[in-house]
């Protein structure tokens, strides 16, 4: 099995990296992906998003996510903030919507 390289992520995925990291640790962020065999592209945004921009944050998430890539996802799909209730707040099935990427 062959990982796939951020020239085949979707757009919104590279987007939001380019967006929310600096240029100075656009190299290191790709980099910190080589651990995951064929992530998802849910993974990829769960990922992305959980980091809100912060290369540790994003180092720790990817090495969650090599365990437990249904939880990270669930993670970043649920608000579990709320209460006690357990939201849906998102979709990552979807591509990651403008609000989020930040334009």
């Amino acid at each position: 099995m062959t990982n796939r390289g951020p020239a085949d992520w979707p757009d919104d995925v590279r987007r939001y990296i380019h967006k929310h990291f600096p240029r100075r640790e656009l190299v290191s962020v790709y980099q910190r992906f080589a651990s995951l065999v064929e992530p998802s592209d849910q993974l990829l945004r769960a990922v992305v998003l959980l980091s809100e921009g912060s290369l540790s944050q994003l180092s720790h998430y990817v090495e969650r996510a090599a365990d437990e890539p249904g939880e990270v996802i669930r993670w970043a799909e649920h608000d579990d903030r709320v209460g006690s209730q357990d939201l849906r707040t998102s979709n990552l099935a979807k591509p990651i919507d403008e609000e989020h990427l930040g334009s």
